[in-house]
């Protein structure tokens, strides 16, 4: 087996994620989108409380807590 160089690795890698259409995002942009859906999140919340609906979701699963904040099931 040839071993390859870690430039010659680091241009391997970059030519198949371009083959697989993988692009790198910008971890700030990644780090706002996250906390745009939290804030989501935590507005629902604060509607559901508001209304009586809901007040505690902590004993809850994952898909039970997003069945009660968007009324449906999303399957992961």
């Amino acid at each position: 087996m040839k071993c390859m160089d870690l430039h010659d690795f680091l241009a391997d890698i970059d030519r198949r994620k371009a083959e697989l259409g993988i692009v790198d995002r910008d971890p700030e942009e990644v780090w706002a989108e996250a906390v745009a859906r939290k804030v989501r999140k935590l507005e629902r919340l604060a509607e559901l409380a508001e209304a009586g609906d809901c007040t505690d979701i902590s004993g809850l699963d994952r898909y039970e807590r997003r069945w009660v904040l968007w009324g449906h099931r999303q399957e992961g």
